[in-house]
């Protein structure tokens, strides 16, 4: 099996230890573009190969050109799923086979149609041999990451907790230095336990780098579906905690050596019997070679798909890839208007590409034929917020009410009629807005914080930013902004929006109830 590898090389050498032999991309010569290396140029510099590997590095993001026309099968291995998903569940129909490193995220797009596979993160164990010549334990607990407060409330909070009553080693700390691999071995060998606080619930590559050290990992539950527990037992393989047994399990686990001890055996012996690199080699390869020597196959929706996916990544790295994303998304957009593909979603896209370069007027004719090819509601909202925007108040209003009109769900069109009611540009305008689209499974997008993107890009999260930009205490955006938070699982910031929304409205009961269950959640009662 021959494959070029595209993007973060981690497995290149795990891979050839499973029997494949791997070309790295860049080791073809200079690309004009890293970031947009062409398929077609580097599979003919390679000689040819049996399938392409597309890893994603968290570095910065690679797109290759020529991705639909490429002559071997496609493999996207894509990291950091819960938090880049927005764009790696429309890359996927370009692509023969997606591997994704965390459960929900895998089975969610799989449940689409699409060949996805769940395929965890490993570690080299190698390593982490520096852990076992480190002197002590000298500190009850190690941690390595960036702590920020405003950036991670939750691990800020869980941080101070700890520090407060145990001696927590913290490396990376609040200037966010990169902490090298062997110097946090040599930090968790000192420790008498890992700490690991999740950005999103799962498998990650803390928990393993823990136990690879032979230290038992204090690690956050997650919700039961996230896979962690497919693969260890808690409080056997590893120490769980939630919000409010945090204290007892730091009580009980550092008091109790023989408990730490057992743990760290059972957690260290199924890491490396199971969780390496070299297992997640041989995962990958078994999972290629059924597709050697069949043809490169991408959805019949792709270029839709491909072109969405574009258009996100460069809203969401405009630095890093300039225009020349943006072309390349307008060019599979009108490639799928050409073709059977063409939608409302695709002249939403449309529309969006050309607001990016500040063309209102060609952004309004893919607004109207939205409104008549299956996105009413969206494509008369964004019509009237054109308008809006242009000083075109009567007609925008109209536009507003013709979105309420065509909008099935009567709480979300009740919501549009009150955000066209209302005077404009207003906070209770935007705070309607960011009602209905809450209303419609729209509230935020992890990762993507999407303010600095045409209007038609907005979430909820977004209008009632907008909102509270106007009027800063403004309670219904307040509490709107908090349950969008919440709704994401992020509740230590949400508890902070309802703190604000409470102080105004002592007297209401439901928000009080609400501030009270994102504080527990969110650690903020610690």
């Amino acid at each position: 099996m021959r494959l070029l590898r595209v993007g973060a090389g981690d497995l290149d050498e795990p891979l050839r230890n499973a029997g494949a032999a791997v070309v790295a991309a860049e080791s073809l010569g200079p690309s004009p573009s890293p970031a947009e290396p062409d398929l077609t140029r580097v599979i003919r510099l390679a000689g040819g190969v049996d399938a392409v590997l597309l890893v994603d590095d968290l570095g910065g993001r690679v797109f290759p050109t020529g991705l639909v026309r490429c002559p071997a099968p496609v493999v996207h291995y894509g990291l950091d799923a819960p938090i880049n998903f927005w764009w790696q569940r429309h890359y996927a129909v370009a692509c023969d086979l997606v591997l994704l490193d965390q459960k929900e995220p895998a089975e969610r797009l799989a449940a689409g149609g699409h060949p996805v596979h769940w395929l965890p993160v490993g570690i080299d164990p190698g390593r982490y041999r520096a852990a076992e010549g480190a002197s002590g334990p000298d500190f009850d607990l190690g941690f390595v990451g960036v702590i920020n407060d405003h950036v991670r409330p939750k691990r800020s909070r869980i941080v101070d907790f700890i520090s407060s009553r145990y001696r927590l080693e913290v490396a990376g700390g609040r200037q966010g230095a990169w902490v090298p691999v062997e110097e946090a071995a040599r930090l968790y060998g000192r420790s008498k336990m890992v700490l690991n606080e999740n950005l999103f619930p799962g498998l990650t590559t803390r928990v393993l780098e823990g136990m690879a050290c032979g230290r038992p990992v204090l690690t956050e539950g997650g919700n039961g579906a996230d896979g962690l527990r497919d693969h260890f037992r808690p409080d056997e393989d590893l120490v769980t905690y939630d919000p409010l047994d945090l204290a007892a399990k730091l009580e009980f686990f550092l008091s109790d050596a023989a408990a730490r001890d057992r743990v760290a055996r059972r957690g260290r012996d199924k890491c490396l019997s199971g969780h390496t690199l070299d297992h997640r080699a041989a995962r990958l390869v078994s999972l290629i070679e059924p597709l050697l020597g069949r043809p490169h196959r991408p959805a019949a929706d792709v270029h839709a798909r491909l072109g969405r996916a574009y258009l996100l990544a460069r809203i969401r790295w405009p630095r890093r890839f300039g225009d020349r994303l943006l072309r390349r998304a307008r060019l599979h957009l009108n490639r799928a208007l050409a073709g059977e593909q063409a939608s409302g979603r695709v002249h939403l896209d449309l529309a969006t590409a050309a607001l990016i370069e500040d063309r209102p007027d060609d952004a309004r004719p893919h607004l109207v034929a939205a409104a008549e090819t299956g996105a009413a509601p969206l494509a008369h909202l964004y019509l009237g917020l054109l308008d809006l925007d242009r000083g075109r108040i009567d007609t925008g209003r109209d536009r507003l009410l013709a979105a309420a009109r065509a909008e099935p769900e009567p709480e979300a069109a009740e919501a549009l009629g009150r955000a066209a009611r209302g005077q404009w540009p207003s906070a209770l305008g935007f705070t309607a807005l960011g009602r209905y689209f809450r209303l419609k499974n729209m509230g935020l997008t992890p990762g993507f914080m999407r303010r600095s993107a045409p209007f038609t890009c907005w979430r909820a999260m977004e209008w009632y930013q907008a909102a509270l930009a106007l009027e800063p205490d403004l309670a219904p955006a307040l509490a709107g902004l908090a349950g969008v938070l919440a709704d994401g699982g992020a509740f230590t910031e949400a508890y902070q929006f309802y703190d604000l929304a409470v102080r105004l409205r002592p007297g209401d009961a439901g928000l009080q109830e609400s501030w009270q269950h994102a504080g527990r959640m969110g650690y903020c009662f610690l």
